[in-house]
Formats: C-alpha cells, structure tokens, sequence
C-alpha cells in the first residue's frame, strides 16, 4: 500500500461521479442453502457498487457473487473504454493482475498430487541452477512452500534485463539466471516479504516439470479444463483483443487511461479474464472440482506463517483473514497502479464467493477487501436472519511515560516517515502531515484516533474504514534503538515499520545522493542499458534519506550499499558506485542527471 491510498482510507475523500451504466443482471438462483431470498442483500449490493463507483471515480465495475448453486448475481456496470464510449458487459476481458498467482499456486498443488512437486523441498530442488546472493550470515532454506506464502526473503522483482540473445533459454528462465547479481530481502522464513520474483520462479518450475511454455500450458491445462475459455496468460490467446478493457488513473477531473499490455511477469501478474470466467472460478473452487482431493485446497487456505511478530496471514497462494471472527475469508487482490484493480474473494464454510474488477488506479486491495466483506455480510445476515455482532472499542488503559518513551522515534511506514513522540504524557503520531493521537489499550497496543473523530466529522465524510479500524502495535521496543512498530489494518493487513536508526556509523558522506535521477535498465555486470523517461529524487530529510516516487525512505550499510526500510521494496540492497555516482536495484540503475 502506497501512502495515496493510505491517505485515501484515512480521509475518504469524496470525489465526483463516474458514469454508471450497466448490463442487464444474471441471477440464476437468489435463494441460499436455507432458501431465504437474497433480493435485499443484492440490491444493497448494487446501490453500493454505484457509490462506490462514484466514490472512487471508477470508469468501469463488474461483479459476481456465487455459490454451489451457481450464478447469484452478475452485472457490469460503466464504461471499459472511455474513449470509444465502449459500455463494460460481463464479457468484457480485464487484466487482473496479480490474482494470477492464486492460478500458479493451484497449477504448483495439482503438480503436489501428481507427485512432481514437494512444497517443504528446497527450490534447488527444482532449480539447480538458481542462486542469489545475502548479507545475512544465515540466508535459511527457500523452499516452495516459503514462496507460495511469501515468507521466502526473495526481493519483490527480477533483477538484471538480460539480453534476449539466447534462444535456448526459455523466457522464464531468464528470471531463475536474473537473480545471481541479485541480494536477499531478509532470510528466509524471516517475515512476509511480497514477491512477484518468487511466483514467476514457480512458473519455471511449472515450464520444467511439464515441458511446455507457461502461458500455453495454463490456457490448455488449467483455464479450459475449469472451463475459462476466455481467460489467458497471453493476449495472443484470447478470442478478441477489442474487448480488453482500458486501466484509467483519475487525476484533477480528467481520466487518463493506461492500456494493458503483456509483461514479463507472467506467472505473478499477466493474467486476463472476465467477470464470467470468474464465476466458473469461484463455483469449482467451491464446489471442490480443482483437485483430486478436498484436503489440497484446504492446505492451501491454511495460515502457516503468522505470528505476533509477524502477523500477515497468509495461506499458501491466497491470502486468508477472519470475517468478524465467526469464518475464514481467503482471496487475493491485483492491481490497482497500472489502471485495473481486481479481487477474487471465497468464504468456504459458507461456500460463497465474489469476484469484483474495477479499471481505476483507486480500486486497491485497501478498497476491494472491505467492499467484498460488505457484501458477505450482507449475504450472511440473509442467511442467519441476524447481523454480525460489532466489536466494542477498547478500553484506554494509563501507560507510564517511561514506557512511552521507548516508543519515541521515527518509523518508515507505507515508504514514508511516520514520527511518533510523546507530547504532555501522551503519545502522538504524525505521518504525511496528518496528526494521529496513539490510545493505549495495553502496554504495547494502541488505537489511533484524530481530530475528525473528536468533532464528529468522520461521521459525515464516512471514509471507507474508520480510525477505529487500525491499531499500532510495538514490538520488541525495550529501549529507543530496538525494536519496530506494526500498523494493523482492520484484521486484513499489516505493515512493519522499522525505526530508522538515529546514529548510522558509516564513513562515507551520504549527503552526496541527494538530488535527481534518471532510471535507466540494468544489464549483466551492472551495465547500464536504454534509459527510460522515469525520474526519481533523493532528498536528506531531517538526517533521514528519502527517494521519491514509490521508494521511500533508504539507509546506508556501509559505504558500498543501503537498503529500503519500508514499502514494496522493504529490506531490499542498493548498491553505490562511488565512481559513477550511479545506483543500482534489481533491474534499474539510477543515473545522476547531471551524468547522463
């Protein structure tokens, strides 16, 4: 989550509206289990869907709610082109980014089955070529399992650009031969760390035991035997490149749109379909068609990782939370910054699922996830005849200002600064100009409020999750150079924000990064390669380093690297060239613009 959107849950800024035309509905049953009518519960849903369509200045929405029975409810609503004033339709086909994986982890467990893969084996296993270099002394064992719920240390991206000179090598290998210039993110098994890298290393895994390129495998194998006949890994293969929906990012009134193209990444994010692919999806997975065995999903839902210190529940492939307590939610988001957003959301006990896409830049997981949550419970209620039950504010407890006085510092959160110090007895916090008053609930445990609560304010703007959904936790901060602070986001994600050291016992002058870059791509033996029309800054900002754009704040090492604290890009190695003045991260170089 980037600091926009974290502003966006913040305040819940109310935008102007989008239009909302839709295609007509597909219900083919809106009775459940129990035979109660879903009539109220969908109507909400489509009210919702308009304002939130409003809300968020999105072009474009299409949705679908099933379970064992099949279709609920399906409609598409807007415009997939704004340009061609092209209506979407349940038929339109949207990128939906990195929902892909739950895909490449499925196809990786019915390999499981088939006895060709072992999730506890080192990737080695399968990759014996593969090899990446660490400045940890114990780098651990990366093996599949660590990869499908990204607690393997691998860094987000691929690294160097090689050449495609080498028609022997397939194209996904290319990312396994990548990564040996490449530095670890944290060793392995050390805390969630997201990577794209890891996944698409799955997919040459899948290349390997199959003996056949990626996309077409998974189109022929996986897509159609579901019975996704529209969907693909490749826009070669879909049926009708027309209908491929436009990304639009919304910015001072206008529409800007991002057309959605192929990328490298195949495996973790290349992924195409439409609303109605989704929900043949959503029905096999709920009715357990997937697998040979019902026990092969259920592994995969499984939170295998988490714990206090580490408390992103992740299963292995989808990402799984608790719906109020009462049942197990597991879905994956993809997208939003390249101009699609997208969410497929299942509850297994309740066998229900939804699957939502959205061609706005502001439609992220921060957005879908409570959204889908919404409708469940609204499905839910129909079904028990009774509402959720809500959780009661917890109670402010007096805490010692020599304990607060640990908590003292600043901490990179979301790639920004958050500054949090103690101001008469109590504990503030102030992040992107916005001043947060930290509520203790226990020793270590904080609620957040801010000024608009105190007034009431929040109650008219009505942001999309209230201050009263995020805590701040701080972890082992017995004193004021340890430990690190976590930011909970209403049970459904968590950022780690570690403190930036106050004293950085390095020779060299730091003070000489500042300033402007040009991004140029990496090639081997960090060979500077085409330049790019992309542009970061690097600012010291209070003794603290801050690059630009979707970076965040950096420290030094020693006088030869520095390392991200926070973000997409959190533990990740820059490395200096001190003759040059160039940097260099994973597949970029960062070229001083007065050296060009």
């Amino acid at each position: 989550m980037n600091m926009r959107i974290f502003l966006l849950i913040l305040f819940g800024i109310a935008f102007n509206s989008s239009g909302t035309s839709g295609s007509s509905d597909l219900l083919s049953d809106v009775t459940g289990p129990s035979g109660r009518d879903y009539t109220e519960a969908l109507h909400f849903t489509e009210k919702s869907i308009i304002q939130l369509m409003h809300k968020q200045h999105l072009p474009g929405f299409a949705v679908t709610i099933v379970n064992e029975k099949g279709i609920i409810y399906q409609k598409a609503f807007g415009l997939s082109d704004i340009e061609n004033n092209m209506p979407a339709s349940t038929k339109t086909v949207f990128k939906i980014w990195s929902v892909a994986k739950v895909f490449t982890a499925i196809e990786i467990f019915r390999e499981v089955e088939q006895g060709l893969v072992d999730i506890d084996l080192p990737v080695t296993k399968y990759l014996p070529e593969f090899y990446i270099r660490s400045r940890y002394n114990d780098i651990g064992t990366i093996t599949v399992k660590s990869i499908l719920a990204h607690r393997s240390g691998l860094p987000r991206n691929e690294c160097v650009i090689l050449p495609d000179t080498d028609r022997n090598i397939r194209f996904l290998e290319r990312f396994e031969r990548s990564v040996s210039d490449c530095f670890m993110a944290f060793p392995a098994g050390y805390r969630y760390k997201y990577s794209n890298l890891g996944y698409d290393l799955l997919g040459r895994i899948i290349e390997e035991n199959r003996g056949e390129s990626f996309p077409e495998f998974m189109r022929e194998n996986l897509l159609y035997d579901i019975g996704m006949k529209n969907s693909s890994f490749s826009t070669t293969n879909l049926p009708d490149h027309g209908l491929i929906a436009k990304g639009y990012e919304y910015y001072k009134g206008k529409f800007y749109p991002m057309i959605q193209s192929d990328i490298n990444n195949v495996p973790s994010g290349n992924l195409y379909s439409t609303i109605e692919d989704l929900s043949v999806f959503l029905k096999s997975v709920i009715c357990d068609e997937i697998f040979s065995s019902r026990e092969t999903m259920s592994l995969m839902y499984t939170d295998h990782y988490s714990s206090k210190a580490d408390p992103e529940r992740m299963g292995l492939g989808w990402k799984t939370t608790m719906l109020h307590g009462r049942e197990i939610m597991v879905w994956h988001d993809g997208g939003p910054m390249e101009g699609t957003g997208a969410l497929v959301a299942i509850l297994p006990e309740s066998k229900i699922g939804i699957a939502l896409i959205a061609n706005g830049t502001s439609f992220s997981g921060s957005v879908s996830v409570p959204f889908a949550m919404e409708i469940f419970d609204q499905i839910l209620e129909t079904e028990s005849d009774s509402s959720h039950p809500q959780s009661e504010e917890p109670e402010e407890i007096d805490v010692s200002t020599q304990v607060l006085s640990n908590y003292e510092g600043n901490y990179t959160a979301f790639g920004q600064v958050m500054d949090v110090r103690i101001k008469k007895n109590k504990l503030k916090g102030k992040i992107g100009g916005i001043g947060l008053d930290l509520i203790p609930v226990s020793e270590t445990r904080f609620r957040v409020t801010h000024w608009m609560d105190k007034i009431g304010l929040t109650k008219i703007i009505k942001p999309p999750i209230d201050f009263k959904k995020i805590g701040i936790e701080f972890y082992g901060c017995t004193s004021p150079d340890s430990g690190y602070m976590i930011i909970n986001l209403d049970n459904i994600s968590y950022e780690i924000c570690c403190r930036y050291p106050k004293n950085i016992n390095v020779p060299y002058n730091w003070d000489v990064l500042a300033g402007e870059y040009q991004i140029a791509e990496r090639l081997p033996d960090n060979m500077t390669g085409k330049l790019t029309d992309r542009y970061i800054n690097i600012i010291n900002e209070d003794n603290i380093l801050i690059m630009s754009g979707i970076y965040g704040p950096i420290f030094p090492l020693n006088n030869n690297y520095l390392t991200f604290s926070s973000g997409s890009f959190a533990g990740e190695v820059i490395e200096f060239n001190a003759e040059t003045g160039n940097l260099i991260h994973q597949n970029v170089v960062f070229i001083p613009a007065q050296k060009k």
